[in-house]
Formats: structure tokens, sequence, C-alpha cells
């Protein structure tokens, strides 16, 4: 069955390790997130995710964009956001070692 599989994974050209697909390929500097860093660097909820994805006046696609919808207070217009989205974005930049704006 091994044999098998792997077998087909060398006639489709699928990469041998998750890695190789994708998975790891982005590697961060120094060890920590950058504001350059894809959106998915984050450890954000699907909820907020979706949230930041489905919206059509969100263009953030990187951490940066994230940063500055925060520190803009432009978060908050996110459609479907809501406030326990916007404390969620903040802990995780803050977690990450980012400079954030007070909350209130």
């Amino acid at each position: 069955m091994l044999a098998l599989l792997v077998e087909a994974r060398r006639v489709s050209g699928l990469p041998a390790a998750p890695a190789d697909a994708g998975f790891g390929a982005h590697r961060h500097e120094g060890g920590r997130l950058s504001r350059a860093c894809p959106l998915a660097c984050l450890q954000l909820s699907t909820r907020v995710r979706n949230a930041l994805r489905n919206d059509r006046n969100c263009t953030a696609k990187t951490v940066g964009d994230l940063l500055d919808l925060l520190w803009s207070r432009d978060l908050h217009e996110v459609r479907l956001m809501g406030a326990r989205g916007v404390r969620e974005v903040h802990a995780e930049l803050l977690a990450a070692g980012f400079s954030v704006p007070r909350l209130g």
C-alpha cells in the first residue's frame, strides 16, 4: 500500500514533504513576524479571518495592513468584525511584539 502511495505521488508530481507544498515556506526574519508577513502568519480565529477576507472594502493582506487599520481605527468598520474581533486582532498583534494603540 505504501509503495502504491509513493508511486502515485511521484507520478502526480506533488512535492514529497508538506514544507515543499507551501507549509512553512514563508520565513520570518530573526524568527519574528514583520509588517510584510501575510495575515496567515497570525493566529486569528476563522471568524476574524472571514470578516477580513469577505469585506469588499477591506484590502488588508499583510500584518502591516492590519496594523494600519488598527491604528487608524478603521478596523471597527470592517463588516462583521465587531468589538470582540478588534480585541482579538489587538491581542494577537501585541503578542507578536508590535506596538498597538490602546483600545477604548
